[in-house]
């Protein structure tokens, strides 16, 4: 909730997780439908709803909003379902840490975002046939764990630069690492932020592999 309000009162761009209702409202409202085994109506928390000086601008959903996410460094637990070979999405990978550093500067009159990912995480499941006891099987995994990262790290920043809005609070870190550079660009902030160019670098790790390291059946 500070964290919020803090956002709010800065002024600048920010996000907060979007709450749908799903099912009749009029039905949620009632007292019966606590009473029920079933609820006719239940609360998702789906994407985020993007804020621009205090007024909604617009909503952010699927590999975009946890692009966003993961710039914000709010990732805490997520999946991810990676391609292993030419089978697509074949193996799921829960990533269960998560650390986001980031580095502004100002390079010629335009900012450059210096992002830097640390990921880890478990192997879920696979319905692809792959020698797990292999150390450069596992490191395929985790390179498309960076691929997938890197890919909605784009996408979220490319789309925030298209709306010439940070909410990813990179100008609060120039102003924190070079407030005098900051009072340059702070007037034209958001259209300077649009020019920007993003340096990203994603580093994966897969922690364990579950009981079974060798494939069931061998390859065709």
């Amino acid at each position: 909730m500070f964290e919020t309000i803090k956002e709010i009162t800065g002024g600048g761009g920010f996000t907060i997780s979007g709450v749908r209702m799903l099912g009749s409202v009029e039905e949620g409202q009632k007292k019966t439908s606590l009473e029920q085994t079933k609820a006719e109506t239940s609360i998702l928390i789906s994407g985020q709803a993007v804020f621009n000086k205090g007024k909604l601008q617009n909503w952010i959903d699927g590999p975009e909003a946890r692009g966003t996410l993961w710039i914000l460094d709010k990732i805490v637990e997520t999946n991810l379902n990676i391609n292993s070979g030419d089978q697509a999405k074949a193996i799921a990978v829960n990533v269960v840490f998560s650390k986001t550093k980031i580095k502004v500067e100002m390079r010629d009159g335009l900012p450059v975002f210096h992002i830097h990912i640390n990921e880890e995480g478990n192997l879920n499941e696979t319905q692809s046939v792959i020698n797990l006891s292999e150390n450069h099987e596992i490191r395929k995994l985790e390179a498309e764990m960076e691929k997938l990262t890197e890919e909605e790290v784009r996408e979220a920043f490319q789309a925030a630069q298209r709306a010439e809005c940070d909410y990813f609070n990179f100008g609060n870190e120039l102003k924190r690492v070079n407030p005098a550079e900051w009072k340059k660009v702070e007037k034209d902030w958001n259209q300077i932020f649009a020019k920007g160019t993003l340096e990203l670098q994603v580093h994966a790790y897969i922690r364990a592999t579950g009981m079974r390291v060798t494939p069931l059946k061998a390859p065709e």
